[in-house]
């Protein structure tokens, strides 16, 4: 499960953890075909690598990007990561 206060804490953010739930399930069910069928991993692994991308090209686009992140060494999937399967 995804732990907001986590999140919330480790990035210093000025949002709510909240407002960071609401953001996610407003994202998730406007940009993920069939999301009540898909894992978390699933739909985290389709937001990354679908909708992220069209997002910092819209920034880079319209010149809004605050800062460049370093381009990450390795890539994983969630899903390549962890099991879905509870049951096991």
């Amino acid at each position: 499960m995804l732990n907001l206060e986590e999140l919330y804490n480790m990035n210093r953010l000025d949002v709510t953890p909240y407002s960071l739930q609401r953001y996610f399930y407003r994202l998730k069910v406007s940009k993920v075909p069939l999301w009540q069928n898909k894992t978390f991993c699933e739909i985290m692994d389709f937001l990354s690598s679908k909708v992220l991308p069209k997002y910092e090209d819209y920034l880079h686009k319209a010149g809004l990007e605050s800062e460049s992140r370093p381009e990450p060494q390795e890539c994983f999937l969630l899903s390549d990561i962890f099991n879905d399967s509870a049951d096991e």
